[in-house]
């Protein structure tokens, strides 16, 4: 179900920059970053699967939207 709920996060955190018109080039960079990092899971779940490999992009991707989530609540704060 987490394939499911973190893009969602993703993509409301990316709205939300666009309406407190906070984004900035890190934040662009990170977006980027999650994306190919979500490419790389779809890419090892398709391909040879091997659960270590997911695990990582996974992670990865999850901590990236985290650090996205900060930094807006650090930007709302200011």
């Amino acid at each position: 179900m987490n394939l499911l709920e973190i893009p969602l996060l993703f993509y409301v955190a990316c709205l939300t920059l666009v309406v407190i018109q906070k984004v900035d080039p890190l934040f662009v960079n990170l977006a980027w970053a999650y994306f190919a990092f979500r490419v790389g899971h779809s890419f090892v779940h398709l391909t040879y699967n091997r659960v270590m490999h997911r695990v990582f992009f996974y992670a990865i991707s999850n901590l990236i939207v985290t650090i996205i989530w900060i930094r807006i609540m650090l930007a709302l704060g200011t």
